[in-house]
């Protein structure tokens, strides 16, 4: 079960997180819906696809896997801090997809 917090379309078992057209300055966020001890460690599997929409300028930074605490209401900041920033007590592998300088991009394409 997850908890979906921001524009998201289900289309055939996927989630779309930045539904066309994309809305700027907005954050999607899509938490497993209960609380998981991760002190002991823990294993996680997923698959993603990120795609831009023919002709579309205004693309999404990117995506990112977070662990945080704050519970399934939690959204952070968007554009480059990629839905993350700002949340307290957290760890996130971003796999980013804009280059953005101010804040230490290398290039376009990483993962962080």
């Amino acid at each position: 079960l997850v908890s979906v917090n921001g524009p998201v379309v289900g289309k055939t078992g996927n989630l779309e997180l930045s539904p066309a057209p994309i809305q700027p300055n907005v954050s999607t966020a899509v938490w497993q819906a209960d609380s998981i001890e991760v002190s002991g460690g823990f294993k996680s599997t997923f698959q993603f696809r990120i795609v831009r929409a023919p002709g579309d300028v205004n693309a999404a930074a990117g995506i990112a896997f977070v662990i945080q605490g704050l519970g399934s209401g939690a959204v952070g900041a968007p554009n480059s801090a990629i839905g993350y920033g700002g949340l307290r007590d957290s760890v996130a592998i971003e796999f980013d997809t804009h280059l953005d300088p101010v804040v230490g991009d290398k290039n376009d394409n990483h993962v962080g």
